[in-house]
């Protein structure tokens, strides 16, 4: 499914270009350290700067906007890998998983940022295989740490996934050490940034770089773009029924069939549903705070849609036994034999 995703794209390149993109290209051509890394998203100017260079290598002489379009390109396609990845490890079947993938690839919000030159596909990527990790029988914690580091560092907004991977660990222990890897190797990640790039030479340097975005007004003082409010919430759910291309009534279809997923998951699957309403309340604790109507920023839901909507599917589709996970039990005779193919009816189990 990535590997597809990755064709798709790469054959059908964007025809815009944003002003964070180019900036980035600029930055990535100009070369000069402090520049390639962000405050709030660190290392996708450094990979891009990593990449063109690759690229020249190569023989490519062209503009770096095209070489950072292409590394987006890739980094949605390899979401889209870790976002089957995660469908398979919570027990859906193969056919539906690959729909679902299908279906997040293609979906109007997800398809048009990750043809961009930006830095969300980076730490949805990341993201995305953290959360196959954590959707696993038995996660390990130090790397769904070390991967949702990489997607702090892809944008420090992933920093909220940290609700669900606490909720979904089994354990006090995995917790611990799933915290450990997490704050280690983003600390690391950062302080590499201020030492061999930044190099601020006062602590306020060090502050406003720290904050990026958040420090733009005139003084540099910490200032929210935006609150909570009724106005907040509308735009929030307004943006979210945006994930598809059809328009508002294609978008509330589609999460009405999500909602009635997420109802019928916590019985059949509480793994996948209990990840799922983690995740999408998490992140509105900050994007319904944080310019709720700027779309990139809710880049990282589309996947939360598309894995409600295969528990939908799961819960209309034919009960056939299957591919493992919760709520699937093959038939086996007592002491664990496993029956002869040609079961009589009356002895098939299902859930």
């Amino acid at each position: 499914m990535g590997a597809a995703t990755g064709l798709v794209y790469l054959a059908r390149p964007a025809a815009r270009f944003n002003f964070d993109g180019v900036a980035c290209a600029i930055a990535v051509e100009l070369g000069e350290a402090r520049y390639l890394v962000h405050g709030n998203h660190v290392a996708y100017g450094a990979l891009g700067w990593l990449a063109h260079h690759a690229a020249a290598a190569a023989g490519y002489s062209g503009p770096a906007l095209m070489t950072l379009q292409v590394l987006s390109s890739l980094l949605g396609a390899a979401g889209v890998a870790g976002f089957c990845a995660m469908l398979l490890r919570l027990g859906f079947a193969a056919p539906l998983a690959a729909a679902a993938a299908a279906g997040l690839a293609v979906s109007r919000l997800y398809w048009t940022w990750s043809l961009e030159a930006q830095v969300y596909p980076l730490g949805c990527a990341f993201l995305l295989w953290a959360a196959a990790e954590l959707a696993g029988d038995r996660p390990r914690p130090v790397l769904v740490g070390l991967l949702q580091a990489g997607a702090v560092l892809g944008h420090v907004g992933h920093a909220m996934f940290t609700v669900p991977a606490l909720a979904l660990l089994p354990d006090r222990r995995s917790r611990r050490r799933y915290l450990w890897a997490l704050c280690a190797a983003t600390g690391a990640a950062y302080l590499v940034a201020i030492v061999f790039f930044v190099h601020p030479r006062t602590l306020d340097e060090l502050r406003i770089w720290l904050l990026g975005s958040a420090a733009l007004p005139v003084d540099r003082s910490f200032e929210w773009h935006g609150g909570y409010s009724l106005g907040a919430l509308v735009d929030w759910v307004r943006v979210k029924l945006e994930f598809m291309s059809g328009g508002a009534a294609a978008g509330a279809a589609a999460w009405g069939l999500a909602l009635w997923g997420a109802a019928l998951a916590w019985s059949r699957r509480p793994r996948a549903a209990k990840l799922a309403v983690f995740w999408i309340c998490s992140y509105a604790i900050l994007y319904l705070r944080w310019q709720p109507y700027i779309v990139v920023y809710h880049y990282s839901d589309v996947p939360v849609l598309w894995l409600l909507l295969a528990c939908a599917a799961d819960a209309a589709g034919p009960r056939v036994g299957a591919a493992g996970g919760e709520g699937r039990i093959g038939p086996r005779a007592r002491g664990g034999r496993r029956l002869p193919r040609r079961v009589p009816r009356r002895l098939e189990l299902d859930d």
